[in-house]
């Protein structure tokens, strides 16, 4: 896992933030990336990443990833912060590619960062229905001056965000924890968040969980699972434009147990082919009884030799 923090503002402003404290946010996360850390800043938009190397272990692959334009000037046309793995890169890399070289663009690295920055940039909000994995982003458009945060399908990574006024202007804020985000909030108003005490009562003595958007604190939301939201810049107050791009569909109807296990074993064969493509060696832990035994059982076939019993 990797870390993402940041603080926006209008354009013409400057957050009201310093390196050192978006620094000091980022070392909140560095547990959840132990291989490097990077901050990029321009006025009104600062952005922060702890990285956990796992696809492309060069520098290529630092972020915050500025993509810039295939022109001379080869202006910056995206920065990216981003948390998660794409399954599905080779696939989406082949399809951007010849969109790309007509533009005079290239890949400069091996990372999947790269692959949904240039996905976010071909097809926008579009690009969640194409991506394959698990993932939650910041991605600013210095172009359209959209700053983007997103959360893969069904909420496997983490993302937080929230909004306060300071002197006069709005500021947005955004962070993989909460942690992070109470740092930067502290660090630009001066207080904390407010408990939500409706919700810290459900969660200690009930459901275990938050539902919905809601958090354990009042001025501190949670990017739904599948949500796609859309922060405009140019504006005063900073409007959000908060698109569900994912909804679980229902079964059309009862299934005979043939059809329905077939479904099942298509779905993990897709699954174990374009999950280990990565470095890394993989392992599996898996908890009786449950399906989770289809897991190694279906990577093993997909990349044979690949796995060790223990």
């Amino acid at each position: 896992m990797c870390g993402v923090v940041g603080i926006v503002t209008s354009v013409g402003g400057r957050v009201s933030v310093g390196g050192d404290v978006l620094g000091a946010a980022c070392d909140v996360l560095a547990h959840r990336g132990p291989d490097g850390a990077g901050v990029w800043r321009e006025g009104h938009v600062a952005l922060g990443h702890r990285r956990l190397a796992v696809v492309d272990l060069s520098d290529a692959g630092a972020q915050p990833m500025v993509l810039r334009g295939g022109g001379a000037d080869g202006l910056a046309r995206l920065v990216i912060a981003y948390n998660g793995e794409v399954y599905n890169d080779a696939e989406l890399r082949a399809q951007l590619q010849a969109c790309m070289e007509s533009a005079g663009e290239r890949f400069v690295s091996g990372c999947d960062t790269e692959t949904l920055g240039r996905a976010v940039l071909a097809w926008g909000a579009d690009a969640a229905a194409r991506v394959r994995g698990m993932y939650a982003f910041a991605a600013y458009d210095p172009v359209r001056e959209v700053l983007t945060l997103a959360r893969d399908p069904v909420g496997i990574k983490p993302l937080y965000w929230a909004r306060w006024r300071v002197a006069g202007r709005d500021e947005v804020a955004f962070a993989s924890e909460v942690g992070a985000l109470v740092s930067l909030m502290s660090a630009a108003t001066g207080s904390s968040p407010r408990p939500d005490l409706v919700t810290v009562s459900s969660y200690l003595t009930t459901i275990r969980t938050t539902l919905g958007d809601r958090t354990l604190f009042k001025d501190v939301r949670a990017v739904e699972p599948g949500q796609w939201i859309e922060i405009d810049l140019r504006a005063e107050r900073l409007p959000a434009r908060v698109v569900n791009y994912w909804k679980g569909r229902a079964a059309d109807g009862p299934r005979a147990a043939g059809d329905a296990a077939a479904s099942v074993r298509s779905c993990c064969s897709r699954c174990g082919r374009t999950s280990r493509r990565h470095l890394w060696r993989s392992g599996s832990a898996v908890f009786w009884p449950t399906p989770a035994p289809a897991v190694p059982c279906v990577a093993d076939r997909a990349h044979p030799g690949r796995g060790r019993r223990l």
